[in-house]
């Protein structure tokens, strides 16, 4: 692969597989008239980025929350997993409170 570019996600032909795809994608096309008739998953992003930012908004927002949360929980079971001495939760039974302790009848 020497010589040979990487595409990034962003460059990605759009395939056409539901209805709104094939409505949104005919619609970036036209606007933007690419010159070999293929419209990529950037060009959709610069449209709905110009004509539909508040919707854009709330995806970028919502994905920096979940980013966020499992950063914390990340972080959570980093610091849990350090101040156990033979790793986290070495033994399975070490996962259970003794409250949660398993009981013969």
């Amino acid at each position: 692969m020497m010589g040979r570019k990487k595409k990034k996600p962003a460059d990605k032909k759009v395939t056409l597989e539901t209805g709104l795809k094939e409505l949104f994608v005919q619609y970036v096309g036209a606007k933007l008239s690419p010159t070999n008739g293929e419209v990529t998953v950037e060009m959709c992003v610069d449209v709905f980025a110009e004509e539909f930012p508040d919707f854009l908004m709330l995806v970028a927002e919502e994905n920096f929350m979940r980013g966020y949360r499992q950063a914390l929980q990340d972080s959570d079971e980093l610091s849990k997993a350090q101040s156990h001495p033979q790793g986290y939760y070495s033994d399975p039974l070490d996962y259970y409170s003794k409250d949660d302790a398993f009981t013969s009848d």
